[in-house]
């Protein structure tokens, strides 16, 4: 009966070990399905702000995409007008020439008009 006893006690105390510990496995659970909840609750926060995040660098991209080739085109643009000046100095170049020759056909038209109603001046006393 001793014995029985003896066993007995023992059985209790390993089935209170093992509801103790059958307790704290079932606090284990509920404390690690809650950090798994507030884990996935974090991630798709996280996951939300990234798909924003790689939206706006999307967007940035796109952004320095256009302003190269707004860049480009103004440069493009700066190399015509670099053209045209080039060429509108060669022409104001041409015409300061055309202008000097006509000038100095003026002046000898002048002169010779004047040499003309010189003559013309002379001539007339004469008849």
């Amino acid at each position: 009966v001793k014995l029985a006893e003896a066993k007995n006690m023992n059985n209790e105390v390993s089935i209170e070990e093992q509801d103790k510990s059958c307790k704290e496995a079932a606090k284990m659970k509920r404390d690690s399905e809650h950090k798994l909840e507030e884990l996935s609750r974090r991630l798709g926060v996280m996951e939300d702000e990234l798909k924003k995040t790689e939206e706006r660098a999307n967007s940035a991209d796109q952004k320095v995409l256009d302003l190269e080739e707004e860049l480009k085109m103004i440069g493009d643009n700066m190399k015509q007008l670099e053209v045209s000046e080039e060429n509108a100095l060669k022409r104001e170049e041409v015409y300061k020439g055309k202008i000097s020759i006509i000038a100095n056909k003026l002046k000898m038209t002048i002169n010779r008009t004047e040499y003309g109603e010189k003559s013309i001046t002379k001539l007339e006393p004469q008849n």
